[in-house]
């Protein structure tokens, strides 16, 4: 009879096992964009709150003490990271450990570190939060509150500040459709406070003229130094105006709500872009 050859098996082929690329763990990265700023501080407030992000937050970087919850005591160690109060998370480690280990030095050092930064925040960005948050880091600043009162009352009144804080100047823009021939910004902190310069203020820089023929003029200020700001040519003014908080912020003579009894002129506010 024939012989039949047995059938000649290949051996079986082992694909390679496919390894994921190692994940990149930047500490206190909570927006995962690459770098540590102010923005993921308020990405942990408003992730411990519960308030919706433009994208999902990265909790291993977030997570800065290793306790295993991302909440207001991370943001606070950002916060301090970002202002050289530390310069490492693996400082922020070490002082969790050693508070659950009853280490109250750490502690003390802790708690006096964050009052200077209060007492800096509250003396430098008051007017950038509300009266409430303001009101309420003071009160607990003065009465001596404990490490966790002070640093919650602190994260919401930086919340507040770094939503709204363009830095430590601010660029204000008039729209000149009052038809002055020269424009001057007087600053002041209120009555018999701080001012930029005696009356009528600093001359402000022209710089360009916008699509409806008025010309636009520019001056930079410190953020937190002044309270109001009056546009004026030395014979006529604006009324007195809040000093603008958020960035390229604009005025103009809205000629809808005209003058006061005083003939000062009303004015709205744009951004200048």
């Amino acid at each position: 009879p024939p012989v039949t050859e047995p059938p000649v098996t290949e051996p079986p082929v082992t694909e390679p096992p496919v390894t994921e690329p190692p994940i990149q763990i930047l500490k206190g990265d909570a927006d995962d964009d690459g770098e540590i700023t102010i923005t993921d501080a308020t990405f942990v407030q408003r992730y411990d709150v519960g308030i919706r992000l433009p994208r999902q937050i990265n909790l291993t970087n977030a997570d800065v003490n290793c306790d295993a919850y991302v909440d207001i005591s991370d943001a606070t160690w950002i916060q301090r990271y970002l202002a050289g109060i530390i310069d490492s998370f693996d400082q922020t480690v070490n002082r969790v450990n050693m508070s659950s280990k009853g280490d109250t030095a750490s502690t003390g050092d802790d708690l006096s570190n964050l009052r200077a930064q209060v007492k800096t925040s509250l003396d430098k960005y008051w007017l950038l939060a509300s009266y409430d948050q303001y009101q309420a880091l003071k009160k607990a600043y003065k009465e001596n509150a404990d490490y966790a009162t002070l640093s919650a009352a602190n994260t919401a009144f930086s919340a507040a500040v770094t939503a709204f804080y363009p830095g430590d100047t601010v660029d204000i823009y008039f729209s000149n459709n009052v038809g002055w021939s020269s424009v001057y910004a007087y600053c002041s902190a209120g009555h018999g406070k701080e001012k930029n310069a005696s009356w009528p203020g600093q001359q402000m820089t022209y710089v360009t003229t916008n699509s409806y023929g008025e010309k636009i003029y520019k001056i930079t200020v410190p953020t937190a130094k002044y309270n109001f700001i009056i546009f004026t040519n030395n014979s006529q003014q604006t009324v007195d105006l809040p000093l603008g908080v958020t960035k390229n912020q604009g005025f103009y003579y809205n000629s809808s709500l005209g003058k006061d009894s005083r003939g000062y002129y009303r004015c709205s506010s744009y951004v200048y872009k």
